[in-house]
């Protein structure tokens, strides 16, 4: 989320507009363009005491809009402010506790019980917001799923974009080439799937790149072959430079996500993508250069040697420009 942000108040300064990002301490945003205020609490979470101490700093001064990450602007700061307050979900903790009650894990049902308190918070505060904007095409489906829901005014559906890319390093592809540059990028958890992509690089001997850290580190590591390489966690610059060098990009999540801002990197780096039939079941249309494919070893294989013939472009109104756009008319249709 803190990417994201950091994108779009970035955009947003450059066209002119004046912002002010209130946060929690060590976000790692970039604030190079816009005014950044660390607000004390703990890293990454938006605690009831992170929010009144948020909400009295946001009150006491004039704003035309006030721009809420997720549920950061839940309780006090939605309930009081005389100015439009509008929520950018990334999520549901209604679909979240689902998942945990679904799940084979006793230690997931146990954390179901923080999601059915967030579902109430939700419940409260969804009416509070002037507009509901919903990052994908899956997070706008599952607002329409919470039960008991009531909104202001329709939710709206903006897409992440990202910045245009620099061109990839990939080399010439043709259908004899025998070792494909593979990667992954992203949570080693087990509903992310980095598994089959370790898997395939050890298997085929391909050049594996695996970016990212979790609680599946060590059991990939002891799966993996001489090909893979294991990265850790990069910083975003690092992260596209690593995306640059591959001939192909594997994104094989085994969870409804929808085209992810991994994805839409990829893309502008000119790198093509394999997607699980989960990231794809949330798009209407593929996106030139990526290409869906099962998530077992050998479907994997044909849709490698596939993609990485494509010449991916990212699409026009996937770029950040035209993301930061959307949201600057929406504010402009509350204000007036």
């Amino acid at each position: 989320m803190e990417r994201v942000s950091d994108d779009l108040m970035s955009q947003w300064s450059r066209a002119g507009h004046e912002v002010t990002c209130f946060t929690t301490p060590g976000s790692g945003m970039s604030a190079r363009e816009y005014e950044l205020i660390e607000v004390p609490g703990k890293p990454g979470r938006y605690s009831a005491l992170w929010r009144r101490r948020v909400a009295r700093l946001v009150l006491r001064e004039s704003w035309d809009i006030i721009f809420s990450v997720s549920a950061a602007a839940h309780g006090c700061l939605a309930r009081q402010s005389s100015y439009p307050v509008v929520m950018q979900a990334h999520g549901t903790a209604w679909n979240e506790l689902r998942t945990k009650v679904r799940s084979v894990h006793p230690v997931d049902w146990l954390r179901a019980a923080a999601k059915l308190i967030g579902l109430i918070r939700d419940l409260i505060n969804y009416p509070r917001y002037a507009r509901i904007i919903s990052v994908n095409a899956s997070v706008r489906s599952a607002l329409d799923e919470v039960p008991f829901r009531r909104f202001a005014a329709e939710p709206r559906l903006i897409e992440n974009g990202v910045a245009a890319g620099l061109g990839s390093a990939r080399r010439e592809q043709t259908e004899t080439d025998a070792a494909p540059r593979i990667g992954f990028v992203g949570r080693l958890h087990r509903e992310k799937n980095a598994r089959v992509v370790v898997e395939l690089g050890t298997e085929l001997g391909w050049p594996t790149k695996i970016i990212g850290g979790g609680p599946e580190l060590k059991d990939l590591q002891g799966l993996s072959g001489h090909s893979v390489t294991f990265l850790g966690s990069l910083d975003h610059g690092s992260v596209l430079e690593e995306l640059r060098q591959l001939d192909v990009l594997i994104v094989p999540s085994l969870h409804r996500e929808g085209l992810t801002l991994t994805v839409l990197e990829a893309l502008a780096q000119s790198v093509p993508v394999v997607i699980s039939p989960q990231i794809a079941e949330a798009m209407t249309d593929l996106p030139a250069g990526v290409i869906r494919s099962a998530t077992d070893t050998a479907s994997m294989r044909e849709a490698v040697f596939r993609a990485r013939l494509l010449r991916p472009e990212l699409p026009a109104d996937r770029s950040l420009v035209y993301a930061g756009n959307k949201y600057i008319s929406l504010f402009e249709e509350l204000v007036q």
